[in-house]
C-alpha cells in the first residue's frame, strides 16, 4: 500500500573474501523505467564497507517509504565489490526477481505519488472605480 514502509530483506552468503561489499536495490516499472535505486554506500549504512570472508553471511534490509501509484513494479537486488578505482564489480545480481503489486486508494497519473498538498485561496472581487 502506498505511503507505508516496505521492508525488503535478503541474505548474502559469500563464497570468497570481499574487501568492500556494496548491497543494492533497484525498483523499476514494468516497462523497464528505473524509478529508484540505492545501495549501502549511498544510503549511509553504518557497516556498509566492512570486509567479509569466504563463508560469511550477511542479512541486508532496506526500509523504503512507498510513494508509488497503483500498479506492478519490479525489484532487483544484488551485491557488488567496490574496487579501489571506485568501479563496482558485480558479484551477484537478481534482476527483476520480485514482482511488487502496489495499491493506492488515491487515483493519480504516472508512477510516483509524491503526496502533493493543494491549497486554493480567493482574492476579493475587484471594486469598480467611481
Amino acid at each position: 500500500m502506498t505511503h507505508q514502509v516496505l521492508r525488503l530483506t535478503y541474505k548474502v552468503a559469500f563464497d570468497r573474501d570481499v574487501d568492500r561489499p556494496l548491497y543494492g536495490l533497484l525498483i523499476k516499472a514494468l516497462d523497464g523505467m528505473f524509478l529508484y535505486g540505492t545501495n549501502s554506500s549511498i544510503s549511509g549504512a553504518p557497516d556498509r564497507k566492512l570486509a567479509v570472508k569466504q563463508g560469511d553471511v550477511r542479512i541486508v534490509t532496506f526500509d523504503i517509504p512507498m510513494s508509488l501509484n497503483s500498479g506492478a513494479y519490479l525489484l532487483s537486488v544484488g551485491v557488488t565489490d567496490e574496487a579501489d578505482s571506485g568501479q563496482h564489480i558485480p558479484l551477484d545480481r537478481r534482476y527483476d526477481s520480485i514482482l511488487l503489486p502496489v495499491e493506492n486508494p488515491r487515483p493519480g497519473t504516472g508512477q510516483l505519488d509524491l503526496d502533493a498538498k493543494v491549497s486554493i485561496s480567493s482574492l476579493p472581487a475587484k471594486v469598480p472605480a467611481l
